[in-house]
Formats: structure tokens, C-alpha cells, sequence
């Protein structure tokens, strides 16, 4: 039995799918997703554009249950990636599509486009000239969260899912009583991890499309009375700023924040808000290859242990090692629930595990005497000018007093220094030469009111970087 069973077996009769008009019962969900009523077969790779539909969710479990391995796929994927993707991994189904993608690769097509049992558009491609053979622990392929445009495929194992899912609904106390929400995108590690524990623990969870602007949906999510939130720290500062907590019902036990470090400004503001209305705040810290945590802050240690990310998950332990060339420690995560590997490839896919359960995080910091770690910096997000190494992350940090919000993002030879529009550039030039050696020669300061996401909430550099150029490079 397969961990998707397992899960959906525990479920008993009560309800696990909700959205505005209907709800889905555990015994449903067993019944209209059986293997033998689906059109994917073990072995089978199926491209999974995920949106947050109870059509999609139902079949996200009937692929596997059919023990075929998913893709995860974000819904607004432009054509030119989806091109390369199936290139590269030579998928025998897409799935979640509106029409036929004959255009994109017709040397592949086997049939036409159809509709399935959900009512998901897909359409069956030629298996690939090759017998690709996938490990019987594969169990789902995901996305990086790709915010510097560098977006890498995940192989996670089904014991690495059942490993990091029983920890955080330990540490959470998820129960079959639980009610949670798609607030996040279900092709987002994090938002797939939610849906996860709910069904891993009998819960249930409103499946909607977040929308921040319709009425309706926040109406309906009050009347579902939600138990468990999940936040990004973008979606912290609008629920605070916004006063939108109030709407999810008196029900509502606890939040979780992830995604990105949250400002210790909103982080105070969300634990006074807790601590108000007797709700626990668990900020954690995770990465993809972790499938998705790595660490959380208990509640209780919340103020105490202020910008730390944590102590690890239950069988997950930190170390750290020291890198000459920067003169930093990294953090390296070990633990049962680290993922297989990378995949660039539907070859790939066909590796074992190749991690061996350490996970470099790529983030340099420090473990206090608690065991509590704290993240300084990442290990790539350094720039050069004229010759000095600039790292990016602390030179914001000494910044961040001088404006509402500082992001340093690293050109050729220049570092670009984005900042809120009430910023007060002498103020800081004048800070960088006093608290540093980087040459203000090297420096670009601009501002600018709304910061680019993705749509995974963190900062995209990428898209900073090419308004930088459209904007003020050519000038």
C-alpha cells in the first residue's frame, strides 16, 4: 500500500474536500479515484499542471494511486517552459491543460486531446523510445521555488513524504478535527505539504483559489471556520495590514509562516495578534529538497528565540559546515525526509537516492547553546564590485532601519540597492561607507513602492534585474 492509501484509508467517513458549493467525503474520495477506474498506469510520468480545484486535487490522488509518478507543474506555466520540460523529460500524459498541445511538441502525440473523469483537460503523449524503469519509492517530482530564475525538479521518495508529514502534524497536533486551507498554490512545496497533512490526519481542507479581493471567498472561508492557516511572509504583512485574520472565524488555533524569513517588525506584530486571541504561531524554515521542512520555532519560544528558524523536525538534526572561500558556516540538514535528488531529465528519474539524507541548505548562519539555528545569509547571494565580494543579504540587513524595505540585488560589477520610495539615499550612502568597504562607485540606489514575488511569495531578483535593465540601464 502506497502512502496515499494509507492516508485516504485512516480517513473514516468524514469530510475531507471543501470548496464553495460542495464538500467530499474520505469514502468518496476512495471510491471515484480507484486505480481501476483510471486512465494512468504504474510507471507512467504524468506532467500535473496543478490548480487549487477539487477537480485537481482528486486527481492528483488518482495518479497516485495508480502508482504513475506526477510532475508538479505550476498552472500559468508559459508555453517556451513547458516546451523544454517535455523535451527534457519525455512525460507520457499532460495533465491540466484546456487544449491540445499539438503546437508544442507534435512528434510526441499519440492521441487527441480529451477530457477526463474531473473534468481536467489532457492529453496522452508517445512513451519515449527508451524503458525508463522508476524506483518503487519515487512517488512525486516538484519544483523548486526558483526565485533567482534557476528552478530545479525534486525527486521525492515516499518515505521522505510520510517522514516530514508525520513530524509537522506532530508538532502541530494536527487531528482529523483540523481544517485548513489552499490559501497557497498546490504546485508550491509548501502548499502541496499542507494538502498532505490534512489527508495524512483525517482533516479537511478548502480548496479554493486564494483571492484577496472577493468577498465571497472570505465569506466562505469564515463560514468553513478554518483551524490552521498557512502563510508566506508577504501574506503575513497583508493579513496584518488588512486586518483579514478576523475573517477566518473563532476557530482558527494556528498559524504557520514559511516561504522566507518574516521581518522581526511583523513577526511581533503576528505573535501580539496570538497571543490576543490564543492562537499559536509556528514560524518554520524549510527547502523543497526537504520535502518541504527542515525546522520550527515552538510558540513558546517564539519571543524568546526571536529570528531564528528553529530546531529541527523530529529524526532531522543540523550541523555545520565551514566554507574558507567566504568565510562562513553553512547550515547542512540531516534527516529521513531529505529527497532523493535532482532531475533534469526523465533518465534522471531513474537514479536512486543520491542525497543519502544530507541536504546542503545553502544558507550560512550559526546553532546556539538551545540547539536553535539562525540564518544569516544565503551562501550564493554574494556580488563583486570592483574586485570586493559583497554579501548581499547583510549588507541589507544593515540597511534595513534606513527604509521600509531594502533588497540588494547583484549586477555586473554593481550592486543594485532597491529601496521604498520615502528612503532617504545620503542617509544610506552614508551608512555604507561608514559600516562597510564597499566603493560607492559600485552602488545603485533606486526606489520603487511594489517588490516583484514569485508566486511563492519570496522576492523575485529575477525580475528586478530585468526592470533594472528595461528601466535605468540604457539611461
Amino acid at each position: 500500500m502506497n502512502f496515499i492509501d494509507s492516508w485516504l484509508f485512516k480517513g473514516e467517513q468524514s469530510v475531507c474536500l471543501i470548496d464553495r458549493e460542495r464538500s467530499v467525503s474520505y469514502p468518496d474520495i476512495i471510491e471515484i479515484t480507484a486505480s481501476s477506474e483510471s486512465l494512468f498506469s504504474k510507471g507512467q510520468l504524468c506532467f500535473f499542471l496543478f490548480e487549487n480545484t477539487i477537480e485537481h486535487v482528486l486527481t492528483y490522488i488518482q495518479i497516485l494511486r495508480s502508482e504513475a509518478v506526477p510532475l508538479i507543474l505550476p498552472p500559468d506555466i508559459s508555453i517556451l517552459a513547458l516546451r523544454n520540460l517535455i523535451n527534457a523529460f519525455d512525460p507520457d500524459w499532460i495533465v491540466g491543460i484546456e487544449n491540445t498541445y499539438e503546437s508544442i511538441s507534435p512528434k510526441n502525440l499519440a492521441s487527441n486531446f480529451q477530457v477526463s473523469c474531473f473534468g481536467l483537460g489532457l492529453q496522452k503523449l508517445s512513451v519515449n523510445d527508451c524503458d525508463t524503469h522508476f524506483p518503487d519509492d519515487l512517488a512525486v517530482v516538484v519544483p523548486t521555488s526558483g526565485s533567482t530564475g534557476n528552478t530545479k525538479m525534486v525527486r521525492w521518495s515516499q518515505n521522505s513524504i510520510t517522514s516530514v508529514t508525520n513530524a509537522i502534524c506532530s508538532y502541530l497536533s494536527v487531528s482529523k478535527s483540523d481544517i485548513s486551507t489552499t490559501i497557497l498554490p498546490l504546485s508550491y512545496s509548501y502548499g502541496l505539504s499542507v494538502l498532505h497533512n490534512q489527508l495524512s490526519s483525517g482533516g479537511s481542507i478548502f480548496v479554493e483559489p486564494f483571492n484577496l479581493m472577493d468577498k465571497h471567498y472570505w465569506s466562505k472561508l469564515n463560514e468553513t471556520q478554518i483551524t490552521i492557516l498557512p502563510l508566506v511572509p508577504w501574506l503575513c504583512h497583508v493579513m496584518l495590514s488588512g486586518r483579514r485574520l478576523k475573517q477566518f472565524g473563532g476557530r482558527l488555533r494556528a498559524i504557520t509562516v514559511a516561504g522566507g524569513p518574516l521581518s522581526i517588525k511583523d513577526t511581533e506584530k503576528m505573535l501580539d495578534y496570538c497571543d490576543a486571541q490564543n492562537i499559536e504561531f509556528f514560524s518554520m524554515y524549510g527547502a523543497t529538497e526537504a520535502c518541504p521542512r527542515i525546522s520550527f520555532v515552538p510558540p513558546k519560544q517564539a519571543r524568546k528565540k526571536m529570528g531564528s528558524v528553529g530546531i529541527p523536525i523530529s529524526n532531522g538534526a543540523f550541523k555545520l559546515r565551514y566554507h574558507p572561500e567566504f568565510d562562513v558556516n553553512e547550515l547542512i540538514y540531516c534527516g529521513e525526509n531529505v529527497a532523493m535528488g535532482y532531475a533534469s531529465s526523465r533518465e534522471d528519474l531513474a537514479k536512486g537516492d543520491e542525497f543519502l539524507g544530507e541536504l546542503p541548505t545553502g544558507d550560512y548562519g550559526k546553532i546556539d547553546k538551545d540547539g536553535f539555528a539562525y540564518v544569516q545569509g544565503r551562501i550564493k547571494r554574494f556580488g563583486k564590485v570592483h574586485g570586493i565580494s559583497v554579501n548581499l543579504d547583510h549588507l541589507a540587513t544593515l540597511l534595513i532601519d534606513l527604509s521600509e524595505h531594502v533588497i540588494c540585488v547583484a549586477l555586473d560589477d554593481t550592486i543594485l540597492i532597491v529601496v521604498a520610495d520615502s528612503a532617504d539615499e545620503n542617509k544610506i550612502k552614508h551608512c555604507i561607507s561608514e559600516k562597510t568597504s564597499v566603493p560607492l562607485s559600485g552602488i545603485k540606489i533606486v526606489a520603487k513602492k511594489e517588490i516583484p514575488v514569485t508566486s511563492n511569495g519570496k522576492y523575485d531578483y529575477q525580475e528586478l534585474r530585468s526592470w533594472w535593465e528595461s528601466e535605468y540601464a540604457q539611461r
